[in-house]
């Protein structure tokens, strides 16, 4: 009894930490999640400051690339949905470089429109 009521304690717990943005995919975490993903597909540095200045990527690899830290950071789901919380963290890693509430909210109105538009479709029929 005592471990199904420390498990369901742990289930409550995460199930309310996994509609928050991913404020903890950042540091350590993203560092590591970036090289290992950058390994599994090739990018180099220069795919890297590429993405985290939002510019296109040069190839398929690097677009699994930046899909593999996506879904390392929860952004999408392993089966290729939209995570529940996907404006909430798209705006979050949008906005680091500047944090003003306004644009914060900007990004996530348009997150909140681009989910509803394609209706949580998986990414594989886009």
């Amino acid at each position: 009894m005592k471990i199904f009521c420390i498990l369901l304690i742990c289930s409550i717990v995460a199930l309310g930490q996994s509609l928050k943005p991913n404020d903890w995919c950042s540091g350590q975490f993203l560092t590591n999640v970036i090289n290992s993903c950058a390994g599994t597909y090739g990018a180099i540095a220069a795919d890297i400051v590429d993405y985290r200045y939002l510019k296109p990527s040069r190839n398929e690899h690097i677009k699994c690339f930046r899909a593999c830290q996506m879904i390392a950071c929860a952004e999408y789901t392993g089966n290729g949905y939209f995570a529940a919380n996907v404006p909430e963290t798209t705006a979050y890693a949008f906005t680091r470089k500047n944090s003003n509430r306004y644009t914060w909210n900007l990004v996530k109105r348009v997150a909140v429109y681009c989910t509803r538009t394609i209706e949580a479709k998986p990414l594989t029929n886009m």
